[in-house]
């Protein structure tokens, strides 16, 4: 009598598989919420400290000023939005900022854009299609970016009127988490 061996049982195999995919997931959704959880540790990206002193810096504007958070101690809360042109999720949180400019514009927020790493003339074609309603700074050799060690974008500071960071998030940020981290750092 011939013997029919039979393959191996794929199921031990199936079951390895089945569990990385699992862990994998696990892992993945982990990061999304550590990442996204105004709770997670996102309450300093590089020298952006919550609680501390806001950097005293400003630079050119587009249409030829210099403009900094500093220049609004006692006066605005003030949304910095670091960002790049060849950023995807920079163009997604700008859409989400530009409403929320027209409504508390008028309410003691000041919101500045400041582009990392660019030059002017590269900041301006990409505005040519795409205006901004607020500031534009640019830093053309990312030396604001370094020295705050600036090392993801979108990045996003609100500092309060007496000139101290309320705020620090890296990546997109949702209307109603800004809505109030701009009413507890001080908008009318």
């Amino acid at each position: 009598m011939e013997s029919n061996p039979q393959p191996p049982s794929s199921s031990p195999r199936l079951v390895w598989v089945v569990i990385g995919g699992l862990i994998l997931t696990l892992l993945a959704a982990f990061a999304g919420w550590k990442l996204g959880s105004r709770h997670a540790d996102v309450s300093e990206q590089g020298m952006l400290k919550v609680g501390s002193e806001a950097p005293d810096f400003s630079l050119d504007t587009l249409d030829g000023r210099r403009l900094g958070p500093a220049q609004f101690r006692g006066q605005k809360v003030v949304l910095v939005d670091f960002w790049a042109t060849w950023c995807g999720p920079c163009r997604i949180q700008r859409q989400i900022l530009e409403p929320l400019y027209d409504e508390f514009r008028g309410r003691g927020v000041e919101f500045l854009a400041v582009n990392v790493g660019e030059d002017g003339q590269t900041v301006r074609d990409f505005l040519n299609g795409n205006p901004f309603a607020y500031p534009v700074l640019i830093d053309p050799d990312d030396k604001i970016g370094s020295q705050l060690q600036i090392d993801a974008l979108p990045t996003l500071m609100v500092v309060d009127r007496q000139g101290r960071i309320a705020y620090v998030h890296i990546g997109i940020t949702d209307q109603d988490e800004l809505r109030s981290v701009l009413k507890e750092a001080g908008a009318a």
